[in-house]
């Protein structure tokens, strides 16, 4: 049995980088039931670049200001390898 949603879910990218750039933010950008509403990377230069390539996503320089100031469904870690446990947690 599948249900239908009554809007989309909201997440989060943390991690700009290229992988994010190139390979998961078209990703979502394929389906309507995802909608990307905020990004959070330490870098200016990469919120800068979030902001051109999502403009109403809000951006945050720390996962943990984007918790606080967000209601999501769900978090896209692209952050390196190294770094998914301390964010995860």
């Amino acid at each position: 049995m599948t249900t239908r949603r009554s809007r989309p879910l909201r997440g989060a990218i943390v991690g700009f980088g290229n992988v994010a750039v190139e390979g998961h933010l078209p990703a979502w950008r394929q389906h309507k039931l995802f909608n990307i509403v905020a990004v959070c990377a330490p870098s200016e230069a990469r919120l800068a670049l979030a902001a051109e390539a999502l403009p109403a996503a809000r951006r945050y320089a720390s996962v943990e200001e984007l918790l606080l100031n967000e209601r999501l469904d769900f978090v896209d870690v692209a952050t390196p390898p190294a770094s998914h446990a301390a964010v995860v947690l």
